[in-house]
C-alpha cells in the first residue's frame, strides 16, 4: 500500500507545483516566458513543434490560467485526501482511490489513442494495477473480517 501513498503524494506535489505556476504566470505574456525557456533549452522557437505550442500559448489568457490553477488545487486536495486515507488504511479511502482512479482510466484510454507515448503508457498501467491491487486488497479483507465473525 505504501507505494501508492507515495504515487498520490508525488502526484500531490505535482498538482500543488503546478497550480502555483499557474497563478505564477497568468498575468505574463506565455509566448514570451515559453520563447525564453525553448532558447534556453537550445530549441528552434520556428520549428513546426515549437511553433505550434507557442500558436496554442497566445491563445490562452489569464482567467483560464486562474482556472487551471484551481482545478490543479482541487486535485491536490483530493490526491491529498487519498493518501492519508490509504496511509491510515481506511476502507473508506481504498473505495475512494478505486472509484476515482477507474473514472480517470477512460481519459488515459482516449490520450493514447489520440497521441500513443510511453509516458501514457506507463500513467494507465499504474492506474490500472492500482485498481487491481485495491480491488484485491479489499476482497480479502473482507473475506478475513466475515472468517472473524463467523468462527
Amino acid at each position: 500500500m505504501g507505494w501508492i501513498v507515495v504515487y498520490k503524494v508525488v502526484k500531490v506535489a505535482l498538482a500543488l507545483a503546478g497550480g502555483m505556476v499557474a497563478l505564477h504566470l497568468r498575468h505574463r505574456n506565455l509566448v514570451d516566458v515559453a520563447q525564453d525557456w525553448l532558447l534556453r533549452l537550445g530549441l528552434d522557437p520556428g520549428g513546426k513543434i515549437c511553433a505550434d505550442l507557442l500558436a496554442r500559448l497566445a491563445n490562452i489568457n489569464p482567467n483560464t490560467m486562474r482556472w487551471l490553477a484551481w482545478v490543479l488545487f482541487l486535485y491536490a486536495a483530493l490526491y491529498l485526501t487519498e493518501s492519508v486515507g490509504l496511509y491510515l488504511e481506511k476502507r473508506w479511502a481504498e473505495w475512494f482511490t478505486v472509484c476515482q482512479t477507474f473514472l480517470i482510466v477512460p481519459l488515459e484510454i482516449y490520450g493514447l489513442c489520440k497521441r500513443p507515448e510511453p509516458f501514457k503508457w506507463l500513467a494507465l498501467a499504474t492506474s490500472l494495477l492500482i485498481i487491481a491491487y485495491l480491488l484485491w486488497r479489499i476482497h480479502v479483507d473482507c473475506k478475513s473480517e466475515q472468517a472473524e465473525r463467523d468462527p
